[in-house]
């Protein structure tokens, strides 16, 4: 007795990344794949921000390196003044979208949409 198909709980080939853009301080911007190599980067600099997370006494180069060293490997282009212009809620959503590609949520999200959105009016 074969049993019945399980709801799919999540979509791996949605992981692989593909380029995609996002619009920041009045310029495009290419978020690009994060590689194996990458993600390891990325992790490490995702951990020094949590590190400053609770503290009170960092400075404010230190804010900016972190948010630099997370950003700079997959975002195209970005620069220190760059970051130092974003607000910080421009950085809190940057770094989402960040950790939404490398888990794939934001290619699982904008299939979805494809999926939902009704065919183009002739």
């Amino acid at each position: 007795m074969s049993e019945p198909p399980n709801e799919m709980v999540a979509d791996l080939d949605a992981l692989i990344s593909k380029t995609f853009t996002v619009r920041l301080l009045g310029r495009d911007r290419k978020v690009k794949p994060i590689s194996t190599e990458v993600f390891f980067g990325v992790t490490a600099a995702l951990s020094k921000l949590s590190a400053l997370n609770g503290k009170t006494d960092f400075k404010q180069k230190e804010l900016v390196q972190a948010y630099y060293d997370v950003f700079q490997t997959v975002v195209d282009p970005i620069s220190w003044a760059d970051i130092e212009a974003m607000t910080s809620a421009q950085c809190a959503a940057l770094l989402q979208v960040i950790i939404d590609s490398v888990s794939g949520k934001i290619y699982a999200a904008n299939e979805k949409k494809k999926t939902l959105m009704p065919p183009p009016i002739q």
